[in-house]
């Protein structure tokens, strides 16, 4: 269930994109409830000591005496998990936009027509977010890992290098063994070798051959490998052109 705002003053302009959203949703068939604000006090009042939350709020930049800039930085600092999406008429705070977090900037005159493009940022943003981790004993330690740091696995002989962005941790847990504790997220790692596993998510070149990844190792890809490497990082790259940033 998704828990989404609206604050707008505009009352017609507010039903209005009440209206373009709970389209969009319903026909989506993602499950929501919608509030409407008017102005920031119902908003924090909504909100008030966190008993409530908003998972998304659509928000407008003039707000009668209230600019929505300053709302988005309270949000950010007071329900910072709450994407923001700037739905406004005007394009000169466009820059001003860029010193709070927020997810889209988009014109009213254009919602129709983008609402696609920005839940699909929404969701990827909503995906980040879930940063999921693995525990892994080794030497008497065990290291809790966030899945998204991890850059490729390397087998030699018994052991398991895990390479993840700032550390390398080293076990006896088989390649196999934590490709199953990954396995929900396959469609980001992928076997290319007997001793490699790569996270998409890292690779910044590909060729018949290798991966470069972005810590500046290249990992080779093997013959046996190559085939379903290849169609497996085709379809990866086409999902992420699908759900990517389209627009602001």
């Amino acid at each position: 269930m998704l828990n989404i705002g609206i604050l707008d003053d505009q009352l017609q302009e507010l039903k209005w994109s009440d209206k373009i959203i709970s389209q969009y949703l319903i026909e989506k068939q993602i499950s929501h409830q919608i509030f409407l604000f008017q102005d920031e006090r119902q908003l924090k009042n909504k909100l008030y000591n966190r008993r409530e939350k908003l998972d998304i709020i659509f928000l407008d930049i003039e707000i009668g005496i209230t600019n929505g800039l300053q709302v988005a930085e309270w949000l950010n600092e007071m329900h910072p998990t709450c994407l923001i999406v700037f739905l406004t008429s005007y394009t000169n705070y466009f820059m001003d936009a860029y010193k709070t977090e927020h997810c889209y900037y988009i014109l009213k005159s254009e919602l129709v027509q983008r609402i696609g493009s920005v839940f699909h940022k929404i969701e990827r943003r909503r995906n980040q977010n879930k940063i999921e981790k693995i525990t892994i004993e080794t030497g008497g330690k065990t290291y809790v890992i966030n899945k998204n740091e991890i850059v490729f696995l390397e087998k030699e002989k018994r052991l398991t290098h895990i390479q993840c962005e700032q550390t390398r941790i080293t076990t006896y847990h088989s390649l196999e063994e934590i490709e199953q504790m990954l396995s929900k997220d396959l469609n980001d790692f992928l076997r290319c070798h007997k001793s490699f596993v790569v996270s998409l998510n890292h690779v910044t070149t590909y060729s018949k051959k290798e991966f470069g990844m972005n810590n500046g190792i290249v990992i080779p890809i093997s013959r046996r490998y190559k085939e379903n490497v290849n169609l497996r990082f085709l379809e990866w790259g086409k999902n992420i052109s699908e759900s990517g940033d389209v627009g602001y």
